[in-house]
Parts: structure tokens; sequence; C-alpha cells
């Protein structure tokens, strides 16, 4: 009996001690760093290059500025594949990750933290333009319009 809770407590030790990640996934500091990029590449392109021009081979387009962030960090596509996969599969560490991205979102320097897509801006200035001028009064813009005789 007292072999068996030894070997239990033994047991619950390992099994509460931090996981060492397999070879090849990246450390958490790197995967957040890596997902952060993608996050940003991914709101670039939709609000940026991917709206301009509609005929823009999307796949393509896509594939060719989330190759600039592997190439960023010194990564494959592959390697990132594989350690999304596993943090995928944890979801502890996941969290863990998507939590210090949260809190990069809530610390992005003004001015960067939500870019404008050209369509709100030209709303915003349709919108200034169908204001009715302050100093003209409404019956001032009366006109009677009466039609030629011939």
């Amino acid at each position: 009996m007292r072999y068996f809770f030894l070997v239990l407590l033994c047991f619950v030790v390992l099994a509460c001690s931090r996981k060492k990640l397999p070879p090849g996934v990246f450390p958490r500091d790197k995967m957040e760093d890596v997902i952060w990029d993608m996050m940003r590449t991914g709101q670039f392109l939709n609000n940026f290059v991917l709206y301009k021009d509609t005929s823009i081979n999307i796949p393509v387009e896509t594939k060719r500025w989330y190759d600039k962030v592997y190439q960023l960090h010194n990564i494959t596509k592959a390697q990132f594949d594989k350690s999304y996969s596993y943090y995928r599969q944890h979801p502890d560490l996941m969290k863990e990750v998507l939590d210090s991205i949260s809190k990069r979102t809530n610390n992005v320097p003004p001015g960067q933290e939500k870019a404008t897509p050209p369509d709100s801006a030209r709303k915003k200035l349709d919108s200034i333009h169908a204001r009715p001028h302050p100093f003209l009064k409404p019956d001032s813009l009366k006109l009677s319009i009466t039609p030629k005789k011939r």
C-alpha cells in the first residue's frame, strides 16, 4: 500500500510539472510574435492591399505577404504549421499566447490601433458635404422655376 501511494505521488508530481515543448515547436514568446505579425499582416491585406485592386489573385497575394512574415522570423510555413497545431491541441498554452496578444492590442501606440479603411473615409467626406451650410437659411434656397413659353 505504501508503494502504491509513493508511485501515485510520483505520477502526480510528474503530471503537474511544466510540460516541455517537443522539438520543432516554437517557445511561447516566439509563437506570440509570429501570430501577432500574421494578424497584423491579415489586417493590412484586408484594409489596404486587397481592397484597392479587385483584380488581384487573393490566395497568391496572401501567400506572398505571409511568406514575408516567415522570412522576417527566419522560419518556414511547415515549422509554423507544426507549432500552431501543437498550440491548438493545448488550449491552455494557446490561451496564454492569445491573452498576451490581446494585451498587446490594447497597448498599440495612438494612430495605429485601428486603420480606417478607405471606403469609410469617403463616407465621412461625403457626410461633410451633405450638411447644410451654417450661414444659409432654408428659405433663401427657394427658387422659382417657370417654364419658358414658346
